[in-house]
């Protein structure tokens, strides 16, 4: 007599094989949930890494460029008679009798003091590109540092030059005072150190950072998408379960 082959197969058998395979596929995909979890959170801590060095390069330039703009401005050829006439009411009320000093000295001291003002004026500019030297250091590196401390130099040597030029006033060296004044007010290309080590340490900064900021917009919305897309696989996996 024919036996079914139903009749053969222990049911009981094949269902702990099947709860068996369930149990390690629900196994593999919390494995899988779990490297893709890692995979996520790594990707995360690198667009916000990139983030935060986006957010420096802005910082860094922006400084840069306010330090260039002030000392462009300290350095302004034309000094107008209202500022003339403020600086000579300041150096009165400093105690400076101007009347007893010689009259190229009293001159020379009431056009310092008017530069001085402009370079008070600037405090907050200078302030901003010295506290942001050390993120450029952390995110960038050293010559992104020294990039911005010669545009710090430049604006003690235009203050040195300015403190200069008041005890040169009688000096036979022409060379020396022509260095001072070269030193002091803005210039036509090489007859402008200060202003062409300004513009090159500016020029050397945008050409690092700029880039940056241009291509790691986009491949930053890329990667949100791809961190994304891996937190749904993940959620997906976890919840479908064993």
């Amino acid at each position: 007599m024919a036996v079914s082959c139903l009749s053969q197969i222990d049911w009981d058998a094949m269902g702990s094989m099947l709860s068996g395979l369930a149990a390690w596929g629900g196994v593999a995909a919390v494995i899988w949930a779990a490297k893709q979890g890692r995979d996520a959170v790594a990707d995360w801590r690198a667009q916000k890494q990139l983030e935060r060095q986006m957010d420096t390069g802005e910082r860094v330039l922006t400084a840069a460029y306010r330090a260039k703009d002030a000392l462009e401005g300290i350095r302004g050829n034309f000094i107008s008679a209202a500022e003339l006439s403020r600086a000579e009411a300041k150096l009165v009320e400093d105690g400076f009798d101007l009347k007893a000093q010689p009259p190229e000295r009293a001159k020379r001291l009431c056009t310092a003091q008017a530069i001085y003002h402009r370079s008070n004026a600037t405090h907050e500019d200078w302030n901003a590109l010295y506290s942001v030297m050390p993120f450029a250091t952390a995110f960038f590196g050293k010559d992104e540092e020294e990039c911005l401390r010669t545009i710090a130099h430049q604006h003690r040597i235009v203050l040195v030059a300015v403190e200069s030029y008041v005890d040169d006033h009688d000096s036979s060296d022409r060379d020396f005072t022509r260095k001072l004044r070269a030193d002091m007010f803005l210039g036509r290309g090489e007859d402008d150190p200060v202003a062409a080590k300004v513009n090159q340490a500016v020029a050397n900064l945008e050409s690092k950072i700029i880039p940056l900021l241009r291509n790691d917009f986009a491949a930053s919305a890329v990667g949100r998408a791809k961190a994304m897309s891996k937190a749904e696989a993940v959620s997906a996996a976890v919840n479908a379960g064993p």
